[in-house]
């Protein structure tokens, strides 16, 4: 299992960012062979405006990038609170399931998508 840090703590202004950088997203990132799931991890500490909307697009592809799969993670900020606890949470989770985990075709690109307002958010990627 590794940790990496995706989306670096600081203020995104409404718009798109696509991860890898535009020059190289249209062939995506090769997956490793064993990977099968990526739990997307953001913190939302700093999203208390119900306006802040992040999206997460994921796109998977089995053929080496000649066909992409989409998959959606959705965070929205405002008074977000546990239900059992009544307090925000820090951190909002997201997992990517990925099959085929001895297809060393598989690859993969994500737009960050922020709108409405500001988000200062930082994000994570853990593989397993």
């Amino acid at each position: 299992m590794a940790s990496i840090e995706i989306v670096s703590k600081r203020n995104w202004q409404p718009g798109e960012y696509r991860f890898p950088t535009a020059a190289n997203f249209a062939d995506g990132v090769t997956l490793p062979v064993g990977v099968q799931y990526v739990k997307l991890a953001l913190d939302v500490t700093d999203m208390t405006d119900p306006a802040q909307i992040v999206l997460f697009d994921a796109e998977l592809s089995f053929d080496g990038g000649a066909t992409w799969k989409p998959e959606r993670a959705s965070f929205q900020g405002g008074p977000i609170k546990n239900l059992a606890t009544r307090v925000p949470p820090f951190v909002s989770y997201h997992e990517f399931h990925f099959p085929e985990p001895t297809n060393a075709n598989r690859r993969v690109r994500v737009t960050l998508t922020v709108a409405g307002s500001a988000a200062r958010i930082a994000s994570t990627m853990e593989t397993r």
